[in-house]
């Protein structure tokens, strides 16, 4: 019972995006969650070392990144289409986890090079292949965040239901009550409207799915935006029952939430990793989870278009262009920074020799972003074109150089750091000065973190 237990307790930290760390929960005695096609999954995780900095394909790959898709799935009108779209991250390293929602109507770029809507991607891939739309959801949103994605859950509307139901309801303070007089009934033909109201509020699986999407609620909860926090206060409240209501250690309780997940959740989280990621999530600071939303917030740059002539309806894409992410990027990575470089908290010294000096400060706003210690003063130097990577520390922040060497294709010198402040050098030059803002690693972004 021991073992179980703490396998268990592994699979309710992965679920922790989509309700509170136990919808993965049933997936020790139910195989049928696991994906068995080929390709799909990490490989098998090693805990007994520390991973070699080369092995790092960008910077986030230290972390433990899943991907949480919500859906309507079988018999479901759009049950292909993803109604909400969350990630769930842990450092294992400095042993602290957060969580992003992403909207579902923001745009981004497919592999063929048109564009979708977030939410649609999943139903394209499942058009073309059946078996491949959470893995095309991986790879998109990897992408549009140039963050690494390990891992994905993908759970429909039943399965959140009986889960919320299995563990005897959840409470939710609800801040802002609202009526939802749109709300789609079951057969997606009319309306269900139904009234939440501000307070203590006991939900069951019907009311809290219905909490958790609705989109047109009154008092300015009718937004992706407002679904999304509503999303994660139904995460912190399942957490909560989860730990309160002994949920772990009741096998009546486990064996109705093995149950209830069934057929309704699948997920690459293979089985001979189970007990390398509960090694991996060990001492991780749960109750310290940091909850973070997608919107369209000044410093984010999304533009908000629902203009009729456009093929997408009502979208979100970016003020700097269409494909141009940059904000959203940097803001994904503030919330899921490279356990290695918090660790190694690099000085960075940037000089300028491309003639650039937007594009190299551009460069620096990146940096700082990603969890580099950019110094404030930037050197300049004579024009050139190449750019250089210099590491001044004595070999003492392995990862950090890495992972700029990868980031810039660039193999480090070693160099004396004299009287400098900074750990690394990297002279721009006039290749990287001007483009290097937008520049990606050219290694896998679904790489195993381990």
């Amino acid at each position: 019972m021991k073992r179980l237990s703490k396998a268990i307790w592994l699979l309710v930290v992965c679920a922790a995006a989509v309700l509170g760390w136990l919808i993965i929960q049933a997936t020790v005695s139910g195989s049928q969650v696991f994906e068995t096609q080929a390709g799909s999954g990490a490989p098998a995780l090693q805990t007994n070392k520390t991973p070699s900095p080369l092995n790092l394909s960008k910077e986030g790959d230290g972390r433990i990144t899943f991907l949480i898709l919500g859906r309507g799935g079988a018999n479901h009108p759009g049950g292909t289409l993803t109604d909400s779209i969350q990630l769930f991250s842990i450092d294992p390293v400095n042993k602290s986890a957060a969580m992003l929602s992403l909207p579902r109507d923001m745009l981004v770029k497919l592999p063929g090079g048109s564009y979708s809507k977030i939410n649609a991607v999943y139903s394209y891939a499942e058009q073309h292949k059946k078996g491949s739309g959470a893995q095309a959801s991986a790879d998109a949103i990897s992408n549009l965040l140039d963050l690494p994605i390990h891992y994905y859950v993908d759970v429909d509307f039943q399965g959140f239901k009986d889960v919320v139901d299995a563990i005897g309801g959840v409470d939710i303070n609800v801040k802002q009550g609202f009526t939802d007089s749109s709300f789609p009934d079951d057969k997606m033909q009319g309306y269900a409207p139904f009234t939440v109201k501000a307070g203590a509020q006991h939900m069951n699986g019907a009311l809290a799915l219905k909490y958790a999407r609705s989109r047109h609620g009154s008092g300015g909860e009718g937004s992706d935006f407002a679904r999304s926090r509503r999303q994660q206060e139904i995460i912190k409240a399942a957490r909560d029952k989860v730990l309160t209501a002994g949920v772990l250690v009741n096998p009546v309780k486990l064996t109705n939430l093995m149950q209830a997940v069934g057929a309704h959740l699948r997920t690459s989280v293979l089985p001979g990793n189970l007990d390398a990621l509960r090694k991996l999530m060990g001492g991780v600071a749960l109750d310290g989870l940091k909850t973070n939303v997608i919107d369209n917030s000044a410093d984010l740059n999304l533009l908000v278009d629902g203009s009729s002539d456009s093929q997408f309806g009502y979208h979100l894409i970016p003020k700097l262009g269409q494909s141009n992410y940059l904000d959203i990027q940097r803001y994904a990575h503030t919330i899921f920074a490279e356990p290695y470089l918090v660790k190694e908290a690099p000085a960075v010294e940037l000089v300028d020799a491309s003639g650039s000096k937007k594009g190299v400060a551009e460069v620096a706003k990146t940096l700082k972003a990603y969890g580099y210690n950019v110094l404030p003063e930037i050197g300049t130097a004579s024009t050139q074109k190449t750019s250089q990577l210099l590491d001044l520390s004595g070999g003492s922040k392995p990862y950090s150089v890495a992972l700029l060497g990868k980031r810039f294709g660039l193999t480090a010198s070693k160099g004396a750091k004299g009287e400098s402040l900074a750990d690394i050098r990297l002279v721009l030059g006039s290749t990287d000065g001007t483009a290097a803002q937008n520049k990606k690693p050219t290694q896998s972004a679904t790489a195993s973190p381990r």
